[in-house]
């Protein structure tokens, strides 16, 4: 569980309840301004005022959703620092390899400061998990900090957006955001008419006394309902823990398993106990995904949703 963690401190967080009617989701502001002039006064989403001088030229991310934003608005070039934990786009790696971006740790056991520091950055980026100490570490270093927390989807447009106005790149934000939303309804749509099935999403699986899944007011519970699911666990709230007894009680349609990029496959959790007699173990519809489409808050997420509806409806997708 410690690993899987780890790659979830990139994670924003949110809401929707399942329900037979498909949710809509709002577009995103209009009125964002398309120019930015500096100095600028930014209230981030812990309602935190920073000030920020001038255009930021070098930039450090705290988080790989974050990172993905950075490179999905054309910033590639200006991103000096990343995570241990951030591994796209393919770009990033490049650069990491010739030594333009390099590594600053992770959030665990504690970011190399030194390292931050010796890249001069002109704002850091962070996502809520990693606070507060990090955030103030970096603030005592005089370096402006930005936390972003995105809980439910359209706070994941909100902070593309956000980031768009501090990098004077507002019209590159709007534009990624306009297509995420095109995108989102266009998979929407196809299972808008296709029976809700109830599904069960292992965050982590791996101790089968303690199953960690995902609750209201989680974006992967927004996501579910979005694909054309139920989430089992909807009545529960963030990211608790399941026992077993209930699982058997729902007995879900679907099984859907977070875990592969940490090792978990769904022939081993088949093959447990009181798991074989579950309706989605009997009818083959356990699945387990590399998540990090679905639990990164950035550029992604339309993928993410197209995979998680694929496995709940495949008839729509030609799997």
């Amino acid at each position: 569980m410690k690993k899987l963690a780890l790659s979830l401190i990139a994670l924003g967080i949110a809401l929707i309840l399942a329900g037979v009617l498909v949710p809509v989701i709002a577009p995103s502001s209009t009125s964002t301004p398309l120019t930015t002039t500096w100095p600028l006064e930014i209230t981030d989403d812990h309602g935190r005022t920073v000030n920020i001088a001038e255009t930021p030229e070098r930039i450090v991310s705290l988080a790989p959703s974050i990172t993905e934003i950075l490179f999905a608005l054309d910033l590639g070039d200006k991103v000096v620092g990343v995570t241990d934990y951030c591994d796209y786009p393919e770009e990033l790696v490049e650069k990491i390899e010739t030594g333009e971006t390099q590594r600053i740790g992770a959030p665990f056991p504690s970011f190399n400061l030194e390292i931050i520091v010796d890249l001069m950055p002109d704002i850091a980026f962070a996502i809520g998990a990693t606070v507060p100490d990090y955030v103030d570490d970096l603030v005592g270093l005089g370096i402006p900090t930005i936390i972003l927390q995105p809980e439910i989807i359209d706070d994941i447009f909100h902070d593309i957006e956000l980031v768009g106005i501090i990098v004077g790149k507002q019209g590159d934000a709007a534009a990624l955001v306009a297509d995420l939303e095109d995108d989102i309804d266009e998979i929407v749509a196809k299972v808008a008419n296709a029976p809700v099935q109830s599904v069960f999403y292992g965050v982590d699986v791996s101790d089968p006394a303690m199953l960690w899944t995902v609750g209201n007011g989680t974006f992967i519970d927004d996501l579910i309902t979005l694909a054309g699911g139920d989430n089992i666990a909807g009545n529960l709230e963030g990211w608790p823990t399941y026992n077993l007894e209930d699982l058997v009680n729902s007995n879900p349609d679907v099984i859907v398993l977070g875990g592969a990029n940490w090792g978990v496959s769904a022939e081993e959790v088949a093959s447990r106990p009181i798991w074989q007699d579950l309706d989605a173990v009997k009818n083959g519809n356990i699945y387990a995904i590399d998540d990090t489409t679905l639990v990164r808050p950035g550029p992604r997420i339309a993928n993410g949703l197209e995979l998680l509806a694929g496995l709940i409806h495949p008839e729509f997708f030609g799997y």
